[in-house]
């Protein structure tokens, strides 16, 4: 256990397997003017973490190593030199993106220490969710939210095609999108019927299985005149597809890796993207209310009006056991981890 000076940390020394990150002893940050020390509670999996870990790189380049990894963070206030009357200790809170464990030491730790603009304060009652689920929702509303509404114009009527719908991403984006009045089409490479549940639980409308060969055919068949939105979470292996069932004036928004490739093989824009078609990307550098409206979407998620389906809760001592879960793609939803603190 962390005493009053140190705490448990996983640190990545070198890039490699899930073995290469280790469960170590580090001294407690100390933040200074304009930080908050957050003792974490929770924090989620994502799978730019799984890039940093095999390869030493984030999606926007290199990571320098040693590094603790960690984009995103769920816990209480323990310090805010400064500004102790906006982050009261105690206070729920919860950080994202901003450079967290890639420019600086990251999530996966009892302490993380992070810029006061990149933390956003919890109302009160946040608390009845349990940590579990708010571990999961940092990065996932974010990416979710931003990507629909900042990169997709999402609006009531559009129709929308999820490529990697039972990602954590993808079923808060069905839930939300649902939510704003768009018709939702999902696709999953299950066929079963729980996993088609949980679809359309989560505000799938229509269910198209991803057999590598049939998307195409599936989604022309509901929109013969192709889809308004496509958020791509497969990445490049399926974007030239995406890009194909675009309708006229239509978007799509690549932001996932679950494909594993961040590069489309012999990338022709001319040929690849058609006239009045458009392809864009979401990233966000800070976890700031006016980009995300968090308190708002977790009363959503109280009050029942907002879905959210979280997938295997692990401990931090379960860290490599979690990012070998989440490398095989078992997660139906977003993997949480607890620190017990």
């Amino acid at each position: 256990m962390a005493t009053a000076t140190r705490m448990r940390a996983v640190l990545l020394k070198t890039p490699g397997p899930a073995s290469n990150l280790h469960l170590v002893e580090l001294p407690i940050p100390r933040p200074t003017n304009g930080q908050v020390l957050i003792r974490v509670k929770a924090f989620g999996l994502n799978r730019s973490e799984l890039l940093t870990r095999r390869f030493g790189r984030a999606p926007v380049g290199p990571v320098q190593l040693p590094r603790v990894l960690g984009v995103e963070a769920a816990g209480v206030v323990e310090a805010a030199p400064g500004y102790e009357n906006e982050f009261p200790k105690g206070a729920i809170v919860m950080t994202a993106v901003g450079g967290m464990g890639i420019v600086f030491d990251g999530g996966y730790a009892e302490y993380t220490c992070v810029p006061k603009a990149n933390v956003q304060v919890l109302q009160s009652g946040a608390e009845e969710l349990g940590w579990e689920l708010l571990g999961a929702l940092p990065e996932m509303l974010q990416t979710a939210h931003g990507c629909l509404f900042r990169s997709l114009k999402i609006k009531a009527g559009d129709s929308l095609l999820i490529r990697g719908g039972t990602t954590s991403v993808g079923l808060a984006a069905a839930a939300i999108a649902h939510n704003a009045g768009a018709t939702v089409i999902t696709t999953t490479r299950k066929s079963d019927e729980a996993t088609a549940h949980m679809l359309r639980d989560n505000g799938a409308d229509h269910i198209v299985v991803d057999d590598g060969s049939s998307v195409s055919q599936a989604v022309q068949r509901l929109q013969p005149s192709g889809v308004d939105k496509v958020l791509e979470l497969i990445g490049a292996t399926t974007l030239v597809e995406s890009l194909s069932l675009l309708n006229k004036d239509g978007i799509c928004c690549l932001v996932g890796l679950v494909g594993g490739s961040h590069l489309v093989a012999d990338f022709n824009p001319l040929a690849m993207i058609q006239t009045e078609r458009y392809l864009t990307a979401y990233g966000e550098r800070n976890f700031a209310a006016s980009n995300l409206p968090l308190d708002e979407l977790i009363q959503q998620i109280k009050d029942g009006s907002l879905k959210i389906h979280t997938g295997k809760v692990f401990q931090m001592t379960q860290i490599v056991e979690a990012h070998e879960y989440m490398e095989n793609n078992e997660s139906n939803g977003k993997i949480v981890v607890l620190t017990g603190m």
